[in-house]
């Protein structure tokens, strides 16, 4: 057999690259099977591998959001406001002022808040205290205080009445008993060193203390108020004068050294029968005025009356 000139039988070349052709393609697609073949044996592993990554981060199968998260059997932390009622042992009823009313469990753990309280326990929590809960609810319905705060209130209204060591308040709705005791403080224009005596019937006075249950006051800071008064002069008193106001209240006016006179007769601490002034001072109660200061325009005679 004689060979060509590629080294190939003679005749043959053209068949042998065809084969050689052939053969270089089946090798090709050989790999080309093999690793898709490895490809798809390791698409498992891998597909495996991300699932149980998925929940140590980001959302998991469910879409749960990351972040943390109450224990097992433990409610979110809550805050409620409302009024207290029928403590007893180691709950009270809380009635929030949307209406709902909620069971409010304490315990050891369970810390109080109360301004002026050194150290308050659950006996400073009364019916009809007005308190804020701060807690877990494990149920709807019920809360495990973590904390129960117990602000302090203020009021303003007038002096109805006055005892030993209270009196009571008449506000715009109902009235408020304060309680006082040695460590009140009182404040009032004019008076150097204002007491439980200077809290009279008729005063204007606004209180802050704390909360002693329903209608009930023990206060920290009385505070009398100023009155503004007006009308004529009606007669004058040995140590004052009487006014008659546009509705015909009669008024008597105390008024002292300390007194301010002002308007045509600043010059004079008096007032004549007839003139129309302006009184600001203190509720003396019964009627009384206590003059701080009187702004007289002028009298029957100038003809300035309005």
């Amino acid at each position: 057999m004689s060979l060509g000139p590629d080294g190939s039988p003679e005749g043959e070349g053209p068949l042998s690259a065809t084969r050689r052709s052939f053969g270089g393609a089946v090798l090709k697609r050989a790999v080309r099977l093999a690793v898709c073949l490895g490809l798809a044996a390791a698409l498992p592993l891998a597909s495996s591998g991300v699932a149980s990554a998925a929940p140590k981060g980001g959302h998991g199968a469910h879409g749960a959001p990351s972040g943390k998260t109450s224990p097992p059997g433990q409610g979110s932390r809550h805050v409620f406001t409302g009024t207290v009622s029928s403590p007893s042992g180691d709950s009270f009823m809380l009635l929030t002022a949307k209406g709902a009313t909620l069971t409010v469990e304490v315990s050891s753990a369970t810390a109080y808040r109360e301004p002026t309280v050194r150290r308050a326990s659950f006996a400073d929590v009364l019916a009809g205290d007005k308190v804020r809960v701060v807690g877990t609810e494990p149920t709807p319905g019920t809360l495990d205080a973590t904390l129960v705060l117990v602000p302090a209130v203020r009021a303003a209204g007038t002096v109805a009445s006055v005892g030993t060591s209270s009196f009571v308040l008449t506000l715009t709705a109902g009235t408020l008993t304060v309680d006082v005791s040695s460590a009140t403080v009182y404040r009032e224009p004019t008076v150097r060193r204002a007491s439980f005596a200077d809290v009279l019937p008729g005063e204007k006075v606004a209180v802050t203390g704390t909360q002693a249950g329903t209608g009930t006051i023990n206060a920290t800071t009385v505070m009398v108020r100023l009155a503004v008064r007006a009308g004529r002069v009606a007669s004058l008193t040995v140590g004052g004068f009487t006014l008659t106001t546009a509705k015909g209240v009669s008024i008597t006016v105390n008024v002292s050294s300390s007194t301010k006179f002002k308007g045509p007769k600043k010059t004079s601490p008096s007032v004549s029968v007839g003139d129309q002034v302006r009184v600001i001072g203190t509720d003396g109660g019964s009627g009384t005025l206590n003059a701080v200061s009187v702004m007289v325009n002028a009298s029957a005679g100038h003809g300035h009356h309005r």
